[in-house]
């Protein structure tokens, strides 16, 4: 004999599990490893962005997966190893106010020295103490690709004026004494590229049709 029953229902949910990355955007291949202020060289900060993805490279806004916490703590870690492969500098990505998928951060924002140039490569890692949806989203390993970037060195360059020197005295006219006429003389001027240090790259005529410069 069998007997007939009824079991209860099981009442579940059922949830999508997205995949979770950062894509960098706009990393140029190369940065300037410094500025010119006043006639000096000053250490140049660069900053980093990338804007976080779910597994097609669709946007996910940073707040929905690791909560409103992440404005003030950071949720990805960036570290600037240097041509040596010496890591130099270690920051907190953050999330930017006006794109709520992206996050960034500068790095060599307190530098008082130039940087070497050579390549430079930066690695990312969530950190260990990160908090986010784990029921929701999965990152990928790695969490980000690593960049390379050439830092290379930017020369400030003055233009030094060679002739006419600022004593010559020079005439505005030539007289043809026989005949009793005048004529206009023209003026030569010459000039040339300089570093900061006065040193000498190029003369100005490389650059520039020097035939602009002649007035008769």
């Amino acid at each position: 004999m069998f007997s007939t029953f009824t079991s209860d229902l099981v009442t579940f949910e059922r949830r999508e599990l997205k995949g979770v990355q950062f894509i960098a955007r706009d990393v140029p291949g190369q940065i300037a490893l410094n500025d010119i202020q006043n006639g000096q060289a000053v250490p140049l900060p660069f900053t980093v962005e990338l804007r976080l993805a779910d597994q097609d490279g669709g946007p996910l806004a940073v707040s929905d997966v690791f909560g409103a916490d992440a404005m003030q703590n950071g949720v990805l870690e960036a570290v600037l190893v240097g041509p040596d492969g010496n890591a130099i500098e270690t920051v907190m990505l953050t999330p930017l106010p006006d794109l709520p998928d992206v996050v960034g951060a500068t790095f060599r924002q307190g530098a008082t020295k130039i940087d070497p140039a050579g390549t430079y490569v930066i690695r990312f890692a969530l950190p260990a103490d990160v908090v986010y949806d784990a029921s929701r989203y999965a990152f990928f390993s790695p969490v980000a690709d690593a960049l390379r970037v050439e830092r290379m060195p930017l020369t400030g360059v003055n233009v030094v004026a060679l002739a006419p020197a600022s004593d010559d005295v020079l005439y505005v006219n030539e007289i043809d004494i026989p005949r009793r006429l005048q004529f206009p003389v023209p003026i030569d001027v010459h000039a040339a590229l300089c570093d900061l240090d006065g040193n000498r790259l190029h003369d100005l005529a490389d650059f520039i049709d020097v035939s602009a410069c002649r007035r008769g």
